[in-house]
């Protein structure tokens, strides 16, 4: 199962789009297991790649204060907020710091989840720390790999 960000104590909020946070942040986990990384032939849920993703209400962002992958990899228009909806907060990691394969990754995970109703805008966010290693390896993604 995947992590969440409600507990018992609070209701799952609505999106503005009359989504389930919760089922939000369930169909972005699902949707990421379809972004491969091309080195490995895996999955980067199941490669341990993604350490936590966290909605926030979204306000519409000039586009000179957008994010350096924002920028770079979103294919939503820059145009006025049609509808709202939650800015989805990715906290993730690569194999290395020279991971050639990170752009594609990043292009990969904004095409996937940009246009998800619900989903007003995505930023990732790159972490070191924890580093990875293959002990953030999913039982799953260890037998897809043969290490298991």
């Amino acid at each position: 199962m995947e992590p969440s960000n409600h507990t018992s104590e609070h209701p799952p909020s609505k999106s503005a789009a009359g989504i389930e946070e919760s089922t939000l942040l369930a169909r972005i986990w699902e949707l990421l297991h379809q972004v491969i990384d091309p080195e490995m032939k895996i999955n980067i849920v199941d490669l341990g790649l993604v350490y936590q993703i966290s909605l926030r209400e979204d306000e519409p962002t000039p586009p000179e204060k957008k994010g350096i992958f924002q920028k770079i990899f979103s294919k939503k228009p820059v145009v006025p907020q049609q509808e709202p909806g939650k800015k989805v907060i990715i906290e993730m990691t690569l194999t290395s710091p020279s991971c050639p394969m990170g752009p594609h990754i990043f292009s990969c995970i904004y095409r996937t989840i940009e246009f998800l109703k619900g989903v007003s805008s995505v930023d990732i966010s790159l972490v070191w720390e924890p580093p990875w290693s293959q002990e953030k390896i999913s039982e799953a993604g260890k037998m897809e790999l043969g290490l298991l």
